[in-house]
């Protein structure tokens, strides 16, 4: 219900009425003339993964040990549009790719050692416990865009297409215990996924061709995932796939602060800094796949970055 209210609430981005700006020419007012026909829009993002109850080790029984967010990684995102004459819609195309690792090591300093979930014996206190987690995701999205302009300041709009991808995690734990002296799991979450996307976003317009935006979206997915676990402690080894069909609804919201420019009657140009936020609502499935009984929590990408924005 949470993350329903928050969906609703930010889908489509408002902006408040204020006093009126002086009238600015942007490349939507201007989208239905003749003079642009493609956008290009690069933007180079700084996200930093973390995931919900991934929790690895256990300290004297009583302390949780989770693996901590990954530090912020460089990601890309290139969006491709095609301006028409049709009711100012625009056909836009999107690629984002965020690959990003974590790598976090407890030792049993201050207490016995356990680990949870990842090796068959939870109960060998353990001298160490090392852990590397993987995130790879890579999205394309196909969407129509519809600008609506209220005023000389204010535009506002909608969008409706698909999104494809393939979202892969893993998770590789390696401890050092006492009889066997080393083990080591692996446990993979190979998805990709296809469905429909529904976008919103707004852009205020300030004096001296300053301008705030913001744009949000929410997506309705069939995820496919296939799922693996390996163990292997001295002679003892131990191994599990499994394959499971999801529906998955991941939700994003990006604000960006700009200035644009009309840099000739054929070329036009904006500059910004943006904030982002990705959430993917349950899709830990890495602790499902040892422990069925394990929640499934939630993925999330926060960052911020800069764009770039060129119609010609």
């Amino acid at each position: 219900m949470r993350l329903f209210s928050c969906s609703v609430f930010f889908l489509f981005s408002f902006c408040v009425f204020a006093e009126e700006r002086p009238p600015f020419i942007s490349s939507y007012q201007v989208g239905k003339q003749e003079n642009f026909r493609v956008i290009l829009n690069p933007e180079l993002l700084f996200l930093q993964a973390g995931q919900e109850d991934l929790r690895y080790a256990l300290i004297d029984q009583e302390k949780w040990i989770s693996m901590q967010g990954a530090k912020y990684a460089p990601s890309l995102r290139f969006t491709l549009g095609f301006q028409t004459i049709y009711d100012d819609n625009d056909l836009i195309f999107s690629y984002i790719r965020c690959h990003t690792k974590k790598t976090q090591n407890t030792k049993s300093f201050s207490g016995d050692l356990f680990s949870v979930y990842w090796f068959s014996d939870l109960t060998l206190p353990l001298y160490s416990l090392a852990s590397t987690w993987r995130l790879k995701l890579d999205a394309v999205d196909a969407y129509i865009k519809k600008r609506l302009s209220i005023g000389d300041a204010c535009l506002l709009g909608w969008g409706l297409g698909f999104r494809a991808g393939v979202l892969n995690q893993s998770l590789k734990m390696e401890r050092v215990g006492s009889s066997p002296l080393f083990g080591q799991s692996t446990t993979q979450s190979m998805s990709w996924y296809i469905g429909p996307k529904i976008a919103g976003f707004c852009r205020f317009l300030f004096p001296y061709s300053f301008y705030f935006s913001s744009e949000s979206a929410l997506h309705f997915l069939w995820t496919k995932y296939r799922l693996s676990y390996r163990e292997k402690e001295g002679s003892f080894s131990k191994a599990r796939l499994e394959n499971l069909d999801r529906i998955q609804s991941p939700f994003e919201l990006t604000f960006s602060l700009g200035w644009q420019r009309l840099f000739s009657i054929e070329v036009h140009g904006d500059f910004a800094f943006k904030a982002a936020f990705f959430l993917f609502p349950q899709e830990n499935q890495l602790a499902y796949i040892p422990s069925c009984s394990a929640k499934r929590g939630d993925l999330y990408l926060i960052g911020f970055g800069a764009s770039s924005r060129f119609d010609f």
